[in-house]
């Protein structure tokens, strides 16, 4: 699949994703992504007044990164298509480091076999009620709660498509 803006290029593959621009290629895989952030940007996030409000950010292992805004166009089918591609090797990562105990970080939030934490203030497992994505914020509630316990920007939860899946699976377990 291809998606391009002004000379760059982005091609998806089952195997990774290309990069494209003017005479500039870069190769990705899958497996190389270790994180994937997409945010809505506030005009105080945005560096330059040129700057798209919808961002979709990866960064590799080594440190490498890769920024796409919505002047690309199908950014939202890029979005998907990086998600759906990263998640097997990024849930089964999270999936063992929760199985052996360990906290798992997605940055401001974490997932242990305790529960949720965000903010010091923690829910435990048998409190969970749902979690899910609507207009830029990561909304999670307690059991049978209507309203958000917690309200949290996309921008500040790397890998949210993990999180959102793994919360799932403990639920799923108890």
């Amino acid at each position: 699949m291809l998606f391009a803006l002004h000379g760059l290029r982005v091609f998806v593959f089952p195997t990774g994703i290309a990069r494209i621009q003017a005479d500039t290629v870069e190769v990705v895989r899958w497996e190389e992504i270790a994180t994937v952030r997409r945010a809505v940007l506030w005009e105080q996030d945005q560096k330059t007044l040129f700057d798209g409000r919808i961002r979709l950010s990866l960064e590799t292992a080594d440190g490498r990164e890769y920024e796409f805004d919505d002047a690309l166009s199908g950014l939202k089918e890029l979005r998907k298509l990086v998600e759906q591609h990263t998640l097997p090797h990024l849930l089964d990562g999270a999936i063992d480091a929760y199985e052996a105990g360990s906290d798992v970080s997605f940055g401001v939030v974490s997932a242990s076999s305790r529960g949720l934490v965000y903010g010091g203030r923690s829910l435990p497992w048998t409190e969970f009620g749902a979690i899910e994505i609507a207009k830029g914020f990561l909304n999670v509630k307690a059991l049978g709660a209507m309203w958000p316990l917690w309200r949290i920007r996309l921008l500040e939860v790397p890998n949210v498509h993990v999180l959102i899946v793994l919360a799932e699976y403990v639920r799923k377990a108890l």
